[in-house]
């Protein structure tokens, strides 16, 4: 019996080697064939016959461009507005208590009235147009064209009246709301997702900002979302290194904090420099405190109240003690503050002249109250990194 199944069982692997195109060996047991090595010439003829494709890829790299080009343009922007507003104070100081005041409350108002989905730092208004539970046709009120328009220039307004603000927040809402603008030239079945231009929007502008693109895919990935989609994950970092280098190639490739140049320590130096990092830690965890209560009105002071109330009038009147701070420190608190963090040879030329006050002792009990102050004020367009970032320098 035993050996006439073994015939049959062979048979029976020949015909299934057979139906299956696989060679047999000499012993008549199935052998594997080397497998096809990859034809490059037909798969390259593949990938360039499909035209639409790489139109869609085309349209993605070149809006990538223009919201690395329209960051740039806010930063030249913002440079010049907080420009005017020290020629102002150079040329008449005690004009700032008048100039702060109108202008603060004027963008409050124009904010309020017409561009509500411009307040705030920028970021929190791109993760809400990330949620996923997001009703449909609603991320125009968080990320769009024409709220790029309106954060551009509501923050240039913001550094005009020598407000406290960074561009570094509402650039990622800028760049957003430019790559946002593609999807109009999208086809449907492009596999690129509003979720995906706006993780490459959010991310192109902080590399874009920071003159850092590989800072903006970590941003990216961190950040905006925790899942790149697989599909056009390599596209989506190719558009977001290209817009950082449409700031790499305006400013040079130059780093936004400079170089740090650490001298020989000591153990004597221990000691200060734990106090130091616990101070800047305390007064940052004080500073993100105050800034929620403000932002939310969660607070039942009477500030907030009188806030909530009287927006524009509690605006002009922040305006008004931000500007007495600044007279008091001879100017030295107006501005985003990342001045105090940027190496003198990086530093515009008419705050030389303020830099060995913006380190000294007076100032550090003065530039963080005013720099949380600037957050109580009806939430214009801005950011709070730079700001931050000054208070802590100060220390």
């Amino acid at each position: 019996m035993t050996g006439g199944v073994a015939p049959k069982a062979r048979l029976c692997r020949i015909r299934q080697a057979q139906a299956g195109g696989i060679g047999l060996s000499r012993n008549n047991h199935p052998m594997q064939h080397p497998p096809h090595e990859p034809n490059f010439l037909h798969n390259l003829r593949s990938e360039l016959s499909n035209g639409r494709l790489w139109f869609d890829r085309a349209v993605v790299l070149v809006y990538a461009m223009a919201a690395g080009l329209s960051v740039v343009a806010f930063t030249l922007l913002g440079e010049w507005g907080f420009g005017l507003f020290e020629r102002l104070h150079g040329a008449n100081r005690w004009a700032i208590l008048l100039w702060t005041p109108a202008l603060t409350a004027a963008i409050v108002w124009v904010t309020r009235r017409h561009f509500p989905g411009a307040a705030g730092s920028g970021i929190p208004q791109v993760m809400a147009a990330l949620d996923p539970a997001l009703p449909p046709g609603t991320q125009g009120r968080f990320v769009s064209l024409r709220l790029t328009l309106a954060k551009i220039g509501l923050s240039t307004a913001g550094l005009m009246a020598g407000l406290s603000i960074g561009r570094e927040g509402p650039s990622v809402q800028v760049a957003a709301g430019v790559m946002q603008h593609a999807r109009r030239w999208l086809r449907p079945d492009s596999g690129m997702s509003n979720h995906a231009l706006l993780v490459a929007g959010g991310a192109a502008g902080i590399a874009a900002a920071f003159n850092a693109p590989l800072a903006g895919v970590v941003f990216a990935i961190e950040e905006l979302s925790r899942k790149l989609e697989s599909r056009n994950s390599g596209l989506i970092i190719t558009a977001i290194v290209l817009a950082g280098l449409m700031g790499v190639s305006t400013f040079g490739n130059v780093t936004y904090f400079g170089v740090i140049k650490v001298p020989i320590l000591g153990w004597n130096a221990l000691f200060p420099g734990l106090l130091v990092a616990l101070a800047c830690g305390g007064l940052g965890g004080v500073f993100a405190r105050l800034m929620a209560i403000s932002l939310t009105g969660s607070s039942p002071d009477r500030f907030s109240r009188w806030r909530s109330r009287y927006p524009v009038r509690f605006a002009a009147a922040g305006g008004l003690v931000i500007a007495v701070i600044g007279l008091v420190s001879n100017g030295a608190t107006f501005g985003a503050g990342s001045h105090a963090v940027t190496p003198p040879g990086v530093v515009p030329v008419s705050l030389s002249s303020a830099q060995p006050f913006m380190a000294s002792a007076p100032t550090e009990r003065i530039v963080a109250p005013r720099k949380s102050l600037r957050f109580m004020i009806d939430s214009p367009a801005g950011q709070s990194s730079a700001p931050a970032l000054g208070a802590a320098a100060a220390r």
